[in-house]
């Protein structure tokens, strides 16, 4: 089976999460599936970037600064981020497409804050 990570962030970068997908992606590739990785990067110089890293094609798409910007501008990068993703890396998905897609981000702590805020009013 061919099967689609999408995620926030993917190794080498130092997050838990994204270690996680990684080991993820390993795990697919010892059970004989064909693993993709898509995952936005502000570290590449291309609009998009494929490497093959242990087994699993990775794809790099660039994006601004998401992690770390101040609040006001992540949260507009965190709105266009679907759009940009799939605009720039639409030609290699429609030419190779996958039977999985597993989908991943976590909910930021900013929109928790808010959620629990709003639920104790």
């Amino acid at each position: 089976m061919r099967i689609l990570l999408l995620v926030d962030c993917y190794f080498p970068h130092s997050k838990s999460s994204a270690t996680q997908m990684h080991d993820m992606a390993l795990e697919f590739c010892r059970r004989d599936h064909d693993v993709v990785v898509l995952t936005p990067s502000e570290r590449i110089s291309e609009n998009v970037e494929v490497a093959w890293e242990d087994g699993v094609q990775v794809i790099r798409v660039k994006t601004r600064k998401i992690k770390g910007a101040l609040k006001v501008f992540r949260a507009l990068e965190e709105a266009r981020l679907s759009s940009v993703v799939w605009r720039r890396a639409k030609q290699f998905l429609l030419g190779n497409p996958v039977d999985l897609i597993v989908f991943y981000r976590p909910i930021s702590n900013t929109l928790l804050r808010s959620s629990r805020t709003a639920a104790s009013r």
